[in-house]
């Protein structure tokens, strides 16, 4: 008959509860299968996939926080929706009153108070007016730009035309891109303005094109402006 070694399988279940209590409740929760399903979505650009595994962590587990920060960091970022984003980080501080990430969360959500300020402002009637105006004005001046290009380039003979000057002329004051696949007009604002918060220039450049600020897909062309 074998003997147990009872103080060796005690020192193992003390190193493993040590184990455990070193992690922090947002570790512990990052290891539901749920949320690691859903991480690993947003890691890959599958926002709305991603939501819904979110979602469907905290159905099942109703008690847990970390995915409300992961969705107010998804609602902020990709899947814009400022409304979202304030409740689930105010959801995280409840849960989590303690979090060592209380400041971190708190200043995020104060940024995005103020985008949410910003984007009920200009959907006011006079803000609204004064955007068309501002839009009718940058095409017009479009126009007359290309009718200007257009004059030069017949008065220039063939030969003599250095088509990468050309190129650069037309292009001075507007960008055209291609969205791809994950990109958010927050994402396209960072690329060429280095600032996420420009995302708005480029939306109103292309409302003809976008029904809202979320509703650019894969292979669309955007006119990307200056800035002024």
């Amino acid at each position: 008959m074998k003997t147990v070694c009872w103080p060796m399988i005690a020192l193992l279940l003390v190193l493993t509860g040590c184990d455990t209590e070193t992690l922090s409740q947002d570790e512990r929760e990052e290891k539901i299968e749920r949320v690691i399903e859903a991480r690993e979505l947003m890691k890959a650009g599958q926002y709305a996939d991603a939501e819904t595994r979110f979602k469907q962590a905290l159905l099942e587990n109703p008690t847990i926080a970390r995915p409300h920060l992961d969705l107010a960091t998804l609602y902020q970022q990709h899947i814009i929706n400022y409304v979202h984003a304030i409740y689930h980080y105010d959801r995280y501080l409840e849960l989590r009153p303690t979090s060592e990430k209380r400041g971190l969360v708190e200043q995020q959500r104060m940024k995005v108070a103020q985008l949410l300020a910003n984007t009920l402002l200009k959907n006011t009637p006079q803000v609204q007016a004064l955007a068309e105006e501002n839009r009718q004005l940058k095409n017009e001046l479009m126009r007359l730009r290309g009718n200007t290009l257009e004059r030069e380039s017949v008065r220039r003979s063939p030969e003599n035309v250095n088509p990468s000057t050309e190129e650069k002329s037309a292009n001075k004051d507007v960008r055209i891109y291609h969205v791809k696949a994950g990109d958010t007009l927050s994402k396209i604002a960072k690329k060429f303005y280095n600032d996420a918060t420009l995302w708005d220039l480029i939306y109103q450049a292309n409302r003809d094109a976008l029904q809202s600020p979320s509703g650019i897909r894969v292979g669309q062309t955007l006119v990307i402006p200056l800035v002024p």
